[in-house]
């Protein structure tokens, strides 16, 4: 932690002019050059050393895409228009220049350079820059058919295979660019079969196809076996297809000619225990459902298919057939199903008067359920935001019964020991006079120590300790990241928000080590950092003020003096903020700190002080967030030096694993006691 930490986004920001600069001067003569004649051509081979280097200032936007937005239509453009000439032209011969590894065909070049884009962008907002014109749906569709290798020519998948064939071969970039371009074009307004479309007999891949109603139009016949095809491969081809698949299926011309019901019926048939499918080949129809019932709701597409598809995904969930197990134990189908089970449940939901309806939406809650601790973090997050939603569109009634298993759950396992055996004595300790040393003995020594400092009384009859080495940090997680997105939709009323915040700051302070000595708490802090700024935005003041906290929570400031909701979570966020040794929960705490004091102004005492030096750049360096940082927020106020005190002598200061956090924390503690000292000169000190 001692070491330099480098602000990566800063970085990056200050660079992306001389990138995206670099991008403007590189990308165009990468693919055209200027002939003899003084006209311009597009070229026939690129350097991959070229392309390389175009790829690496690409991936530099990873984390911070939105930087390349002003710039990302000239970009593409100029990509999707080569592309097109490309298409246009045959294709380039096997030739020895390219068997050294030194270059590759321009059609190759622009495919993955696109990928790029989408990868790092995001293929949704890619696709959206691509030429619309229907003219190109022949062109791309017939160069698929054409160079796009088929599953069943085996030559082109054995080492006896001719260069020449291989190289005349699309790989993977290709057809996904192609088919996700494909997806975009199939907006058209108007019937497909009033499009023109070449009659001639296509060789297609050898599977079992759903027989098209009679009269089907001629490009549908084309389009639909090969996105099936490429639905059933492990590639990236599958998502194209994917997206291929809905867009033809939610056409209104497709559901008045019946092809929609056809493909619905035989992915519905494809998830039957069937030894002679692919595992790949069932996830692809898992996608092609779960996206087809996300575009579906509010269409009343899928509404005659809910049932069907509902039993169906039970069977994967629980059958033991070899085949289905398999797909049931990838986190990627188990993901899949989620997402099946949510989409029913909203359906559903759009016609409550139907009882039949509730019962699939109680099955699917159930189901989520049973999968918000699934070791899969993709699963538990996509399980939380599922629940959520769902929640969110329930009566009231059932709304609050999810939320109370939610929280009874977390109970599970849960020990809490108390701080004294007799109740309603109080104990009071000062730096002058220990009353009853016997009872106060009890007291963990962070909390004593704390207490002898301030010269604080504290009635320890109504506090307890939280224990939670029993307790399933998964399940915590999924519980924790749930109840953040219900606050987030504003899905929980005022009213009941005090247990859900009293849960929140358990998660704040949440820790577990594993045999080994690492931690596994941090995606449970993490969620309830989320969980607190979704209620500093979507809560107003007065609603906010009103809750009442529980007093089962592991806290000095609520059982000592009476402070309000708002200045508790600012003390707490402040300590995470300032001396947890991990650095995205002190920035997401910072943040969830900032949105509370500029959203809730003369809430929190020395607000504007606070959020100025916990900045969200400054706490970016552990050890000087915990030497620095935490030791200036501790002058502010005694709720924050009390709580940061707290902190450091507990697990996150000098009972820490990592001896440079127990080093600088022992240094700080002395820095606070000494400061403190100077304000108040009778203060004993020997308890340190």
């Amino acid at each position: 932690m001692d070491t330099l930490e480098e602000d990566q986004d800063v970085k990056l920001q200050l660079a992306s002019a001389s990138l995206i600069s670099d991008l403007h001067a590189s990308l165009h003569p990468l693919l055209w050059e200027v002939c003899d004649s003084g006209e311009r051509q597009l070229r026939k081979w690129i350097r991959n050393r070229d392309l390389s280097e175009i790829h690496s200032k690409l991936d530099a936007f990873q984390e911070s895409p939105q930087l390349l937005d002003p710039h990302l239509e000239q970009f593409v453009c100029l990509l999707a228009d080569s592309f097109l000439i490309c298409l246009q032209t045959p294709l380039i011969q096997n030739s020895s220049i390219s068997t050294q590894n030194l270059f590759i065909p321009v059609y190759k070049a622009i495919s993955r350079l696109l990928y790029r884009f989408c990868k790092v962008r995001g293929e949704k907002i890619i696709v959206q820059l691509f030429s619309t014109e229907v003219r190109h749906i022949e062109l791309l569709q017939s160069a698929l058919e054409k160079w796009a290798p088929k599953r069943q020519s085996a030559l082109l998948f054995t080492e006896e295979a001719s260069p020449n064939v291989k190289e005349l071969c699309w790989e993977w970039e290709e057809i996904y660019i192609t088919m996700l371009w494909l997806s975009q074009l199939l907006l058209v307004p108007f019937d497909l079969a009033s499009i023109s479309s070449d009659t001639t007999s296509i060789s297609q891949p050898d599977l079992l196809l759903p027989a098209l109603p009679v009269g089907s139009p001629d490009l549908v016949t084309r389009i639909i076996p090969l996105a099936i095809h490429y639905l059933s491969t492990p590639g990236k081809e599958k998502d194209a297809a994917k997206y291929l698949l809905v867009r033809l299926s939610t056409r209104r011309d497709m559901l008045e000619n019946s092809t929609t019901s056809t493909l619905i019926n035989w992915a519905i048939s494809q998830l039957r225990p069937n030894s002679n499918l692919s595992v790949h080949h069932i996830l692809g129809v898992l996608s092609f459902l779960a996206g087809l019932l996300a575009s579906s709701v509010g269409t009343g597409i899928m509404q005659d298919y809910l049932l069907s598809l509902f039993e169906a995904s039970q069977v994967i969930s629980s059958s033991a057939t070899p085949l289905l197990k398999m797909i049931n134990d990838l986190s990627v189908a188990r993901k899949l199903i989620l997402k099946i089970y949510c989409r029913i449940a909203l359906i559903s939901l759009q016609d409550q008067d139907n009882l039949s309806n509730f019962e699939l939406v109680e099955g699917a809650i159930g189901h989520m359920l049973d999968s918000i601790s699934d070791a899969a973090t993709p699963v538990r997050l996509a399980t939380s935001k599922a629940l959520s939603i769902i929640t969110s569109k329930l009566p009231p009634s059932m709304a609050n019964e999810v939320v109370d298993d939610l929280l009874a759950a977390m109970k599970k396992n849960i020990l809490w020991t108390a701080l004294s055996e007799s109740h309603g004595q109080s104990h009071t300790c000062s730096t002058q006079l220990l009353i009853d040393s016997t009872k106060f003995s009890k007291i963990p020594n962070e909390r004593k120590v704390a207490f002898q400092i301030r010269g604080l009384s504290i009635k320890t009859s109504n506090y307890r300790k939280m224990d939670a080495s029993r307790v399933n940090s998964l399940e915590w997680h999924g519980l924790i990241m749930t109840l953040s997105h219900l606050i987030y939709r504003r899905s929980i009323p005022p009213h009941n928000l005090s247990p859900v915040l009293a849960a929140l700051q358990l998660g704040l302070t949440f820790e577990q080590t594993s045999t080994s000595g690492s931690s596994v708490g941090i995606n449970v802090r993490d969620a309830a950092c989320f969980g607190l700024w979704a209620l500093a935005r979507r809560y107003t003041t007065a609603e906010l003020q009103g809750i009442v906290l529980e007093k089962n929570l592991e806290t000095l400031d609520s059982t000592i003096t009476t402070v309000t909701t708002l200045q508790q979570l600012a003390s707490e966020l402040a300590t995470s903020a300032t001396i947890d040794s991990v650095g995205n929960i002190r920035r997401g705490s910072s943040a969830a700190l900032q949105e509370l004091v500029g959203r809730h102004p003369d809430t929190v005492e020395k607000g504007i002080d606070l959020i100025q030096v916990i900045d969200y750049h400054s706490i970016a360096l552990g050890a000087r967030a915990i030497g620095e940082v935490a030791l200036n927020a501790s002058l502010l106020s005694d709720h924050y030096y009390t709580k940061i005190l707290e902190g450091l002598l507990g697990w996150r200061g000098i009972r820490n694993s990592v001896i440079s956090i127990r080093r600088v924390s022992a240094n700080t503690i002395g820095e606070m006691v000494s400061f403190n000292q100077l304000k108040t000169p009778n203060l004993d000190t020997e308890s340190v």
